[in-house]
C-alpha cells in the first residue's frame, strides 16, 4: 500500500513539474536562456550564500508558514564589474525554472539597493552583500536554487557568475 501511494506521490510530482514548464514555456525558455548564458560568458564573478544549507523559519501567522534566509555575497575577481541584471532558478524534477517574483531578471538598481552597492559597481577584491535574501513556501521541503548575476566589466564584456543554495527540509530551533 505504502509503495503504491509513493509511486503515485512520485508520479504526480513528474507530471506537475512538466505540467507547469509545458504551462508556461516562457519560464522555461527564460531559465534556459540563463543556463546559456552562463555557460557562454566568463565566470568572474563569486558568488557565496550563508548559511548553505538554510534552515526555515515557521510563522503559522505569516502568509506563507515557511521562509529561509540567508545571505548571498557577490565579488568580482577580475577588475570592476557593473551588475546588470540577476535572479534565481529553481530545480524542479531534472529542470531548472525561473523563479524570480515578478517574472523577471531583477535589474541593475534592484541590486544596488538590496546589497547595498553604489551603482551596482562591484570594485575588485571588495564584496556586496544582501544580508537579508530569502525565500518562501507553505509548505516546508527541500529546495535548491541557483542564484545568477551577469555583468559588465571595465572593457564592456559581459561577465557572470552563480551559486547554488539548498534550502533545507528543517525548521530552525526556536529562539528563547
Amino acid at each position: 500500500m505504502c509503495t503504491k501511494l509513493l509511486s503515485a506521490l512520485i508520479l504526480c510530482a513528474a507530471l506537475t513539474t512538466q505540467a507547469t514548464a509545458e504551462a508556461d514555456p516562457f519560464n522555461a525558455a527564460q531559465a534556459n536562456h540563463v543556463l546559456k548564458e552562463l555557460e557562454r560568458l566568463p565566470n568572474t564573478l563569486v558568488v557565496t550564500h550563508s548559511p548553505n544549507p538554510a534552515v526555515a523559519v515557521e510563522d503559522s501567522t505569516a502568509r506563507y508558514r515557511y521562509t529561509w534566509q540567508f545571505s548571498t555575497t557577490v565579488e568580482s575577481t577580475a577588475g570592476d564589474v557593473t551588475i546588470v541584471e540577476f535572479g534565481s532558478l529553481n530545480l524542479e524534477g531534472d529542470r531548472w525554472l525561473f523563479a524570480n517574483f515578478g517574472g523577471k531578471s531583477f535589474t541593475r538598481e534592484q541590486f544596488a539597493e538590496w546589497y547595498g552597492c553604489e551603482g551596482a559597481v562591484l570594485h575588485e577584491g571588495t564584496a556586496c552583500t544582501d544580508a537579508k535574501n530569502w525565500s518562501r513556501a507553505n509548505e516546508l521541503q527541500r529546495k535548491r536554487s541557483l542564484w545568477y548575476y551577469f555583468g559588465v566589466d571595465e572593457a564592456g564584456q559581459r561577465v557572470a557568475g552563480s551559486a547554488e543554495i539548498v534550502e533545507d527540509a528543517r525548521v530552525a530551533p526556536a529562539e528563547e
